[in-house]
Formats: structure tokens, C-alpha cells, sequence
């Protein structure tokens, strides 16, 4: 008797899901094909530690490092006026000096670092206070300008063959006093006593009852003295 051909059932098509292959099963037979599905990259966020909080002194000192050196630009400027004012004969000779004087400072204050990242009340204080230094130098050469175009016939006249200081002696009390006086006001700051005599800076870094002169703020801003 012809024995009838067996037949074999037909396997079902498998999806079989590894990594880097796909196994398919088809009509009993296997085949590996290319995978299409890759294996996954995960990228784990490192974690970074927290910035170390500065003490109250080291922001202090970050502030002089950073601000004191445009501060001491200033100074030496306003320094320069106070030399015309003191000896350059003629008005327009001082006008001049007072003029480009004022310029160069409005530059320098106009290219004071944007404000600092500072937490501390001292570190706060501090940088207000040079900050205010430089807007005080600004606003008194402003107004001596100012007073000198105002009072410009009578100076320019005792002003012929003396300094702006040897003149002003010689001029009306009203207009003797109505003359700008940096350390007489607190619109002009005190000059840069509103830095050096700062008393919580003074305490912070142990400076002596008298404040913190010019060293000990060019050393902790790595100027020399």
C-alpha cells in the first residue's frame, strides 16, 4: 500500500526580539536576519557637588580683587585734578583738565564689571561702597564743572595769573561756598573714605581702628603698594 507523504505541520512565523539579531522561523526552517533594533545608550547625568560656600572674609576679599583695581584708576584721576586745580594758571587750562578728567572717569565707570554674585552683608556692603566711590567722583567733578561755567567771567578774570585754588580765596563768600567740597558732602561719598573706613570691612579683615588704607587693600587685590 502507498504509504501517503507525511506532512509536517507549518510553523507559525515567530518574531523572536534580541539584541543585535531578530531569529524568524519560517516553514521549519530558521534564519537569522540583520537586527534592526539596536540596543538602547543611556547616558547617566553625573551629578555635580554643590559650589563651596565662600566665608564672609573671602567674599570681601573677591570683591577688592575684583573692584578696588578700577577704584584706585579713579582715585589717581580725581588725584590729577586736584594737581590742576592746585597749580594750573589760567580758567582754560583748568577747565580743560577738570574736563578730560571727569571723561576719563565716566569711561572707567562705565567699564565697572557687571554686579558681583556676593551673599554676605559685608560682601554686599562692600561692593555698594566702591561702586559708590566711583559715582560720587562722577557726580562732584560734574558739579565743579558745572560751578566753574557758572562763576566763568569773575574766574577767568582772578584766574589770569593764579590756580583755580589761589583764585577761589579771592571770590565772593557766596561764591566761595557755593564751590563743591567732595568730603563736606555725602552726595560725593567722602572720597575713598566710603571704602577704606568701611567698619564691617574693617572688622572682617583686621584692620586697625583707622581703617584699611591703600596697602592692605592693593595686597589683597595683588597691586603693588
Amino acid at each position: 500500500m502507498r504509504m501517503g507523504k507525511v506532512m509536517r505541520p507549518l510553523a507559525s512565523a515567530v518574531g523572536i526580539v534580541a539584541l543585535g539579531s531578530t531569529a524568524l522561523v519560517s516553514c521549519g526552517k530558521e534564519e537569522e536576519q540583520p537586527s534592526t533594533i539596536t540596543q538602547a545608550t543611556v547616558t547617566v547625568a553625573r551629578t555635580q557637588p554643590p559650589p563651596r560656600v565662600l566665608s564672609e572674609r573671602e567674599e570681601v576679599s573677591e570683591v577688592i580683587q575684583v573692584l578696588w583695581p578700577h577704584a584706585r584708576k579713579v582715585d589717581k584721576a580725581d588725584f590729577r585734578w586736584a594737581g590742576c586745580s592746585d597749580r594750573t594758571v589760567g580758567f582754560d587750562a583748568s577747565r580743560a583738565c577738570l574736563e578730560g578728567v571727569l571723561k576719563e572717569i565716566e569711561d572707567l565707570r562705565a567699564k565697572l564689571p557687571a554686579k558681583l554674585k556676593v551673599q554676605s552683608k559685608c560682601g554686599i556692603d562692600a561692593e555698594k561702597a566702591h561702586r559708590d566711590f566711583v559715582d560720587g567722583r562722577v557726580a562732584y567733578l560734574g558739579d565743579h564743572l558745572a560751578w566753574m561755567d557758572k562763576n566763568a567771567a569773575t574766574l577767568k578774570r582772578l584766574m589770569f595769573s593764579k590756580s583755580l585754588s589761589n583764585a577761589w580765596s579771592a571770590m565772593s563768600d557766596a561764591a566761595q561756598k557755593s564751590r563743591p567740597l567732595d568730603l563736606a558732602n555725602e552726595k560725593y561719598t567722602k572720597g575713598l573714605l566710603v571704602i577704606t573706613t568701611l567698619p564691617c570691612m574693617q572688622s572682617v579683615l583686621s584692620c586697625p581702628s583707622f581703617g584699611c588704607n591703600s596697602g592692605v587693600l592693593n595686597r589683597i587685590a595683588g597691586l603693588p603698594p
